[in-house]
């Protein structure tokens, strides 16, 4: 079991004033934020070390979280006041035969927002921007020997829950749905003498996953701007030990 604390510290934003009028556009500072965080975890093996389990829970009590906001096309840092953050994590690694090792982990989580933010339009029980409620994996690997060589073959399959870039009622930052996506991941390699030749495939089913967006030009009427997940990869690698 472990209670920490820690903090940011705040800072100075540079001001930015209307050209017509001379009004005052952003804040000129943000305001240090501090959480405490309480954690509760479990870890054990079992069948002779052929299946382990690690599992924790975690709940963290947030003070003036920083986040990012906009105001007039200029991004940059606020404070939204008191937000929770509590959710369990899970990881379960089975070795069931020489060679062959399996591993699934499972996150759940939920990060809201405690009390209004007006300036940064969220409002209490929101969601916190670019928080995933599941995420997941599952990781296969076996290695054995072929002809003298030392092998492996694997897999990898990752999940990421759908997000939302900002609270819904953004002044300045229009939320944006980044919707949920999964990526599957493949490998192969031998050993030749002392060289290491590999295999890979990323994304292998190509899917354009959505990992963030900018939308602090969209109140303009400019398009959100939207980072994608790199498209299905082919490599080849080649190591040596000398």
């Amino acid at each position: 079991m472990r209670a920490a604390s820690g903090y940011r510290p705040g800072g100075p934003l540079p001001v930015f004033r209307n050209p017509l009028t001379g009004e005052v556009l952003t804040a000129s500072r943000f305001k240090s934020d501090s959480l405490w965080s309480y954690e509760a975890g479990w870890k054990s093996d079992f069948l002779q070390k052929r299946l382990a389990l690690e599992a924790a829970a975690y709940y963290i009590d947030w003070k003036d979280i920083q986040m990012f906001t906009s105001v007039a096309g200029f991004t940059g840092i606020g404070n939204a006041g008191k937000a929770k953050s509590q959710g369990v994590e899970l990881t379960l690694t089975a070795r069931p035969i020489e060679g062959l090792n399996l591993s699934a982990a499972l996150s759940a989580v939920d990060a809201r927002l405690k009390t209004d933010s007006a300036d940064l339009g969220g409002k209490a029980g929101d969601r916190l921007p670019n928080s995933a409620r599941f995420s997941a994996s599952l990781l296969g690997d076996y290695r054995f020997s072929y002809q003298g060589r030392e092998s492996y073959v694997g897999a990898s399959a990752r999940h990421l829950g759908d997000r939302v870039t900002s609270f819904a009622a953004s002044p300045g930052l229009p939320s944006y749905r980044l919707p949920a996506f999964t990526t599957l991941d493949l490998r192969a390699g031998t050993a030749i003498g002392r060289y290491r030749l590999g295999l890979f495939v990323r994304n292998l089913g190509n899917v354009r996953g959505q990992t963030a967006a900018a939308t602090s030009l969209s109140p303009l009427g400019a398009p959100a701007q939207v980072n994608i997940v790199a498209p299905r990869t082919l490599g080849l690698q080649m190591s040596t030990e000398y």
